[in-house]
């Protein structure tokens, strides 16, 4: 990740103009932030206590929506995650937009007592739109890789990266996978090479991380390579379903994986992404049945493409923010339905981020620009703070 130091509105201005692709920006108002996390996953203080928590987001959602959606719209009900984000509940939605100056004003304009904060920049083009998927409950980690929709739209979605975007997503899964190569990894066996899809894959990726590669081609091309001496991989028409699929399999096993859709897709890379994903998540699992349950620390080394959840009416705060949503998937103890808690969920980084030194000169001059809290936030609670808070900074 590239980090770019700024000290007034003009630098940040010059910079965005550099950028050659399409960004969405989020503000962060500290740089102690070590990871870009959504609401669902953090620690939250007690009330009358020191102690912290993590809150069960979908039961949240559930008494938020006995409350509040009998006084709901059809299309809020239909964008109800989305609202409730909207309305401060937490979620596994991470707010993102499309304008610089907004994520800007966010990044200043709380944490005063600190004087630097952040501005993360996400290329567009690294983002699959999961939209139109229906059960949001059903986008998690804990049965990915079986024949189930959530995959499908992720293998579908892969195919259709740009080859830059894909490669790098490749390369972040090989390296969060070097752990499982070892051979005292409890996914790498050596005697099950060829018989297991956990060992085989270590094994593949054993071979292949031995050399350097010159270029992203020679990176694709040579895994590619490997990969085939140990998988077989079938793209193909099925006349018994009538769609087209994708199969995977050991050589000469049963397939370990299937997909089909109407159109064809031949993308090995993609199918080698997918396996990747699956082998980082029984990683997580691994690394959380080898530790004390009450030491645990959840993790977010799963790297999957970025995913945006469009909604399909624009609430009026999001009209003004010009933003939308990131989804940050979430792995659980158990089946998602019955499990109390999480262990981990993907990884959410940025390709550029802004370190923004001067937090209060930015928000003053934000200001002069017309970028504030009543612009922002064009609701008469909002507008009555800041004209409260012009006062008190005149």
């Amino acid at each position: 990740m590239e980090k770019i130091e700024i000290n007034d509105i003009h630098e940040f201005i010059e910079q965005i103009e550099s950028l050659d692709r399409n960004y969405y920006y989020r503000g962060e108002s500290s740089l102690n932030f070590s990871e870009i996390v959504a609401s669902a996953f953090r620690e939250y203080s007690i009330p009358f206590s020191k102690s912290k928590k993590r809150i069960d987001y979908r039961k949240a959602l559930k008494e938020y929506y006995i409350e509040v959606g009998h006084q709901l719209t059809e299309l809020e009900r239909d964008n109800f995650m989305q609202y409730a984000q909207h309305h401060g509940l937490i979620t596994p939605l991470i707010d993102i937009t499309s304008n610089p100056l907004i994520a800007l004003y966010f990044a200043c304009s709380s944490n005063y007592d600190e004087n630097t904060c952040k501005v993360h920049a996400f290329n567009k083009e690294r983002f699959i739109d999961l939209s139109g998927f229906e059960i949001k409950s059903d986008m998690n980690l804990n049965s990915f890789f079986l024949d189930n929709q959530f995959t499908y739209q992720i293998f579908v979605k892969l195919s259709k990266l740009p080859y830059l975007e894909k490669y790098k997503l490749l390369v972040k899964c090989v390296e969060s996978l070097r752990p499982i190569m070892t051979k005292d990894s409890p996914l790498y066996l050596e005697k099950n090479v060829g018989i297991e899809l956990d060992a085989t894959f270590a094994q593949v990726l054993r071979e292949f991380t031995e050399n350097e590669y010159e270029s992203p081609e020679i990176y694709m091309e040579t895994l590619e390579k490997i990969f085939y001496k140990y998988f077989e991989v079938d793209f193909r028409y099925s006349k018994e379903r009538g769609s087209f699929g994708t199969k995977i399999a050991l050589k000469g096993k049963s397939p370990i994986f299937e997909v089909y859709y109407r159109k064809y897709l031949s993308d090995t890379l993609a199918v080698v992404i997918l396996l990747a994903i699956q082998q980082q998540k029984n990683s997580m699992l691994d690394d959380f049945t080898k530790g004390a349950i009450g030491s645990y620390e959840v993790k977010s080394y799963v790297n999957l493409p970025l995913i945006s959840i469009q909604p399909s009416v624009k609430f009026e705060r999001m009209r003004a923010q010009e933003g939308t949503f990131l989804y940050q998937v979430p792995l659980y103890l158990g089946h998602p339905d019955t499990a109390e808690d999480f262990i981990g969920f993907s990884k959410v980084d940025s390709d550029i981020e802004l370190v923004i030194k001067n937090k209060e000169k930015i928000f003053n001059s934000l200001g002069k620009l017309g970028v504030n809290q009543k612009t922002i936030f064009p609701d008469h609670d909002n507008i009555a703070e800041y004209l409260k808070i012009v006062q008190l900074m005149d």
